[in-house]
């Protein structure tokens, strides 16, 4: 869980780096990946987590970068899940006031995966999810996560429910 704070703590830190650099902020989500799998959901029924978008101000077209870790589990029966992603999310719009309306995004890459009795192995998968805009940069999001792959019955497929703030 400590390594969750950290992750967390570096990302929000991350901003001033990324004015300097031109970019044009980041969104950072908070939440826990609900594991599909059997195998899985007898080691960590719930894997909080954490989602960073790096956004580009050279990026008209809204595609980004994604990194995430979620961990669960405890001791030798830990399951971590690191994906790296290029995502892109759809803009909204919203007939009633102050919302921002609902939103899509997809997301294609590696999944860096480690579980009980192997070491990390990379799963190539995606999501795809929905979110609702809400004031002040805030959101909220579903997403689910599919990989091909499992490893030694383990699999990092799911539904994420994630709350966020763009900055």
């Amino acid at each position: 869980m400590r390594t969750l704070y950290v992750a967390a703590f570096l990302a929000l830190t991350s901003t001033s780096v990324l004015a300097q650099q031109g970019q044009s902020g980041l969104r950072i989500r908070l939440g826990a990946l609900q594991p599909s799998s059997a195998a899985t959901k007898t080691v960590a029924n719930q894997q909080p987590g954490v989602m960073v978008d790096f956004l580009s101000s050279k990026s008209a077209d809204g595609s980004t970068i994604t990194v995430g870790y979620f961990q669960g589990g405890s001791g030798a029966d830990m399951v971590r899940t690191v994906p790296v992603m290029f995502s892109k999310v759809s803009d909204s719009t919203s007939a009633v006031p102050g919302l921002g309306g609902l939103y899509t995004g997809t997301g294609i890459g590696a999944y860096l995966f480690d579980t009980p009795g192997s070491n990390m192995k990379t799963l190539w998968g995606g999501y795809a999810m929905v979110g609702l805009k809400l004031p002040g940069g805030i959101f909220a999001e579903t997403q689910y996560h599919y990989t091909s792959r499992s490893v030694n019955g383990y699999s990092p497929n799911g539904v994420a429910l994630m709350i966020g703030r763009k900055f």
